[in-house]
């Protein structure tokens, strides 16, 4: 027998020593993670961390064992706040480490849902998308409860929220990949076109809205909702620039009808109001100011239940298109609507609109309460000069007033070439 070969009854002596060395790691490294837990208790996480870190530096273990290091050290990264360098270490370090056993794999996955993926309320929404994003990607970071749709849906709310509109389009529109729900396939699609109208992508609005509209098994009232938004999206003015196409308008207006019908629902809501404006706006846009004008003005005369600003903003446009084809008169009971219900123009320039309308159609005494009326909403600080000069209009016109004057020294007092009035801009 070679000399240099082990007798067989050394064999189980060595077998036993080897035995003896791993139960000694394994032995070792527990030990060293009971003294971890330990540090954190009783000096804080900043100590522990500090001591796993002087560990994993001298660098004498297993993968294994490694692992589990810097499983801990993950673990307390995410407590000091340092989540993204915690999820990092641990995807890398733990969870696709190679040599690492399926127990300390999933003890990582573990970490990173009890750590890492807190209740959402409580993280940055930076950090949320991060972790949908992670989830998405590879399942074994996702919550239980959620779905690769809820996921996608997830990340393109806060997408939307950071105003990144082209990454909440792609993201919503996986979403309605993923879902199987007709309700909420339908949704997802909807804030798809949504954020794609936010980026003037109205191409791809249109085609998710399309897509919507081919989903078997929805409701009516959903038929009816994809119908307004596809009218809303093809009478968008961002689409043709200023002068959209009449054969769209029209396109958009039966898309409308379809979904308004007598018996619809919808007829009345604020949904179906802001669609049949942005259809007159178009219309109006298209050549028709008077058409559209038209159109808008029946919204108001309908008598449906309109908060202040819309009913206002409503009334602003017709009062717009009246003046640019001359309807001076109606213009301006068309602005003191708006006066009566706010808008988003704002009074000071609204009034300023009144009395030049007002002053267009040789309404003189109307144009003077509208400039005086401008004058309450006028900065106090930064609107001193402008204060000054519609103070020092009206005075004019009230000297003129009391005097008697006719309509040709009204008309002389708005004149251009009223030195009195050199510097005083009459327009909004």
């Amino acid at each position: 027998m070679n000399r240099h070969q082990p007798p067989c009854h050394y064999l189980p002596i060595l077998l036993a020593a080897a035995l003896l060395t791993a139960a000694t790691a394994r032995a070792s490294i527990d030990s060293f993670l009971q003294d971890v837990k330990f540090a954190e208790n009783a000096a804080g996480v900043s100590n522990a961390l500090a001591k796993v870190e002087a560990r994993l530096q001298r660098g004498d273990m297993s993968a294994e064992d490694k692992a589990r290091c810097h499983a801990r050290q993950g673990e307390l990264l995410a407590r000091s706040n340092r989540r993204r360098e915690a999820l990092r270490i641990i995807r890398e370090q733990v969870i696709t480490a190679p040599g690492v056993s399926a127990a300390t794999r999933l003890a990582g996955v573990d970490i990173i849902h009890s750590e890492w993926t807190r209740p959402y309320s409580t993280l940055p929404k930076l950090e949320i998308l991060e972790c949908a994003l992670l989830a998405a990607q590879q399942p074994e970071f996702a919550k239980p409860s959620d779905t690769r749709g809820q996921l996608f849906q997830r990340i393109g709310k806060l997408h939307a929220d950071r105003s990144f509109h082209d990454l909440a389009f792609a993201a919503y529109r996986k979403a309605a990949a993923e879902m199987t729900d007709p309700t909420a396939k339908v949704n997802a699609y909807f804030a798809a076109a949504a954020s794609a109208q936010r980026y003037r992508d109205l191409k791809g609005a249109a085609e998710c809205l399309a897509e919507a509209s081919a989903i078997p098994n929805i409701s009516t009232l959903l038929q009816q909702r994809i119908l307004l938004a596809r009218a809303r999206n093809a009478s968008s003015r961002d689409q043709h620039s200023w002068q959209p196409p009449r054969e769209l308008v029209e396109k958009a207006r039966g898309y409308a009808e379809e979904a308004l019908h007598p018996r619809s629902p919808l007829i009345g809501t604020s949904e179906a109001i802001l669609t049949l404006f942005s259809i007159a706006r178009a219309k109006a846009a298209s050549g028709d100011p008077a058409g559209g004008a038209r159109d808008a003005a029946e919204l108001i005369a309908r008598k449906v239940p309109l908060d202040g600003w819309t009913k206002g903003d409503i009334a602003v446009f017709v009062a717009d298109n009246l003046y640019l084809v001359g309807d001076y008169k109606e213009a301006v009971k068309y602005y003191e609507i708006a006066a009566q219900t706010g808008c988003t123009l704002g009074f000071k320039r609204l009034h300023k609109r009144i009395a030049t309308t007002a002053r267009a159609g040789r309404d003189y005494l109307r144009a003077m309460q509208g400039y005086g009326d401008s004058i309450k909403y006028c900065d106090k600080v930064e609107g001193k000069d402008e204060i000054a000069h519609l103070t020092k209009l009206v005075t004019l016109m009230n000297k003129a007033v009391r005097k008697g004057s006719s309509s040709v020294d009204a008309t002389a007092i708005f004149s251009d070439s009223n030195p009195d009035l050199e510097g005083i801009s009459l327009e909004e």
